[in-house]
């Protein structure tokens, strides 16, 4: 379903120098995978996630999704972002969720049922009507969801959607999560810092070098689904959870080192 053949990028900084963001990516994730990346800050992980979405171009290599090379932007790779600043303030909750499939050619009556379907998916039925700024942090993050849903998406990728969250809603969001890809079979590229959300979402998990990244160590995560919070009492997702975390200490500590030599 993706595919990083020897991937880099490169960008310029304002001095006109080079930055290497990734380096040498290769990655495979199959159809219906739930598959979350985990790195120190700066690492690459959303420079990624922008090539699989067609947000941004390759230096070198190739992004593939269904064998076809990413060349731009797409319907069937839907974004869902940490900001919920991606709402328009001035539409209706299910106004927001019509826009994608309209834009798509989709009339007013099916746009409105595609809205209220996916609505209803992510727990807010009750709300139609209502603004973003009526709504909590934890709200506006599931319409985002649910407009990213709302054009059948082969694959949803998710930058960080629950890192400004309590943690409280977090855990909702997360079994919410599960819930839909569980129901819907899509493809997941899922970007968190959290190595707990990572155990407990994933079946595949992939730690990200220090800059410029590319993949450390990958894990397959055999817990089974569905998951609960009962889950993360057990002995083996501790052991996973562990064992990643050593893994992105060590890189987290290179990247320190890093950033100590370029204020040197």
């Amino acid at each position: 379903m993706i595919e990083f053949e020897n991937v880099s990028k490169v960008y310029q900084t304002p001095a006109g120098e080079p930055f290497p963001a990734v380096k040498n990516l290769s990655l495979k994730i199959e159809e219906g995978e739930f598959a979350t990346i985990l790195g120190p800050s700066g690492c690459g992980k959303s420079t990624s996630l922008r090539m699989i979405a067609g947000f941004e171009e390759p230096t070198r290599g190739k992004v593939l999704v269904n064998g076809q090379e990413v060349e731009k932007p797409n319907s069937n790779r839907a974004v869902v972002f940490q900001e919920n600043s991606a709402l328009f303030e001035w539409k209706t909750i299910k106004e927001n969720v019509m826009f994608g499939p309209k834009a798509c050619g989709a009339s007013n009556s099916e746009a409105e049922e595609i809205a209220e379907k996916n609505l209803e998916l992510v727990g807010l039925k009750d709300f139609l009507q209502q603004y973003p700024a009526q709504l909590s942090g934890g709200m506006q993050q599931r319409v985002l969801i649910a407009r990213a849903l709302a054009n059948d998406p082969d694959i949803l990728l998710m930058d960080e959607p629950f890192g400004a969250l309590d943690a409280l809603t977090k855990t909702l969001l997360q079994e919410k999560l599960l819930k839909i890809w569980e129901e819907t079979g899509q493809t997941v590229y899922f970007i968190t810092h959290d190595v707990e959300e990572a155990v407990f979402l994933s079946q595949s998990i992939h730690v990200m070098t220090a800059q410029p990244g590319q993949i450390k160590e990958s894990w397959q995560n055999e817990l089974p689904y569905p998951r609960d919070l009962d889950v993360r009492k057990k002995d083996e997702f501790k052991k996973l959870k562990d064992d990643i975390l050593k893994t992105i200490h060590n890189e987290t500590v290179t990247a320190a080192k890093q950033k100590e030599a370029e204020i040197a």
